[in-house]
């Protein structure tokens, strides 16, 4: 009887214990840098070509607040018609829902592991200081702190 007692016991522990998915958290609090950003029908402009992309900054907090703001100290300008980023800092609220990122409770992109490092794809619709507009698509890379 005791032998089946403990084989019993054995067989629900080893049941128990497999049926359990183990879920990994992402650390996305953090400090995130613009790596690529382009109109959603024209040209993509990167750090690689665009130094000046990587000074626009997007903090996530403990807290879910946000800042975005650009710390370069001259305009960022891929083109003499185009500036990206802003000197004006943006507060908002964020959140990560089944691998999509909210600002503000509207999804705005996907937040994924590219390389070992975290992104944030933001796609966004922009209105033109001369009233056109369009799409933009805004990568954004995690910081990796300094050891």
């Amino acid at each position: 009887m005791n032998k089946k007692l403990i084989l019993s016991l054995l067989a629900i522990t080893l049941l128990t214990t497999c049926k359990k998915e183990k879920t990994t958290e992402i650390a996305v609090v953090g400090t995130y840098s613009l790596h690529t950003w382009g109109l959603g029908t024209g040209a993509t402009y990167s750090i690689e070509n665009t130094p000046c992309l990587a000074d626009n900054m997007l903090i996530l907090r403990a807290d879910n607040s946000s800042l975005a703001f650009y710390k370069g100290t001259s305009p960022c300008q891929p083109t003499s018609a185009l500036t990206v980023g802003s000197r004006d800092t943006t507060t908002t609220t964020w959140q990560v829902k089944q691998g999509k990122f909210y600002f503000n409770n509207k999804q705005k992109g996907e937040i994924t592991t590219v390389d070992g490092t975290l992104q944030i794809t933001i796609r966004d619709t922009i209105t033109t200081p001369g009233g056109g507009g369009g799409i933009i698509v805004a990568v954004f890379k995690k910081q990796i702190a300094p050891f």
